[in-house]
């Protein structure tokens, strides 16, 4: 269920967020297959921000384009709305509203690529670095859509925008210069 979950984080990442290039400071990181998870979080997470998604939601108001950032088979029934929160900064409280008869989910990954709480429907949430386990915390809040239904749309679009989040200090986005080399390499042995 968990690399389910993953899957799931990184198809919303990249479908969402569109081809980004990543600009990382400091000494080159090599990527080794002890670090490829925090490594690939840490690259979604940094592709998360840099599309405005940054201690605050960025939502996606349209379905996942096919084939665009490697994505073999994007959700196509499934509005996105992608955050990324620094835990250190201190706790993130997230309030869901009530999406009615529409099906809503708030899924939280760490930077080990763990899914750590997943909650359904409406809901107020605290989130805490004790809680999720790693600095950084992802979170992807999908809405299934009738895509036939422009209406739909419209009442997803008001639900994203309900969506409410309450941080004392975003904090900041830090992460290594992890080498894409080395990374690629370790991906592609993985994928064997």
């Amino acid at each position: 269920m968990k690399k389910i979950h993953r899957a799931i984080w990184m198809t919303v990442s990249l479908a969402t967020i569109g081809p980004i290039s990543l600009a990382q400071t400091g000494p080159t990181v090599p990527v080794t297959i002890d670090n490829y998870n925090r490594a690939q979080s840490d690259i979604y997470f940094a592709l998360t921000a840099k599309g405005g998604g940054f201690g605050k939601f960025r939502h996606g108001r349209d379905l996942a384009p096919i084939g665009q950032g490697g994505i073999i088979r994007p959700n196509r029934d499934t509005l996105y709305s992608l955050a990324v929160f620094d835990l250190d900064a201190g706790p993130v409280t997230i309030s869901l509203p009530d999406p009615g008869k529409l099906f809503m989910t708030m899924q939280v990954i760490n930077e080990d690529q763990y899914t750590q709480p997943v909650y359904y429907g409406a809901g107020r949430h605290t989130l805490t670095r004790e809680m999720i386990g790693t600095r950084y915390g992802g979170v992807a809040v999908r809405i299934l859509v009738d895509p036939k239904d422009k209406n739909d749309f419209l009442q997803i679009h008001s639900l994203q925008d309900a969506i409410k989040v309450s941080q004392q200090n975003p904090g900041t986005l830090q992460i290594p210069n992890w080498d894409e080399a080395s990374r690629k390499k370790v991906q592609a042995a993985l994928l064997q």
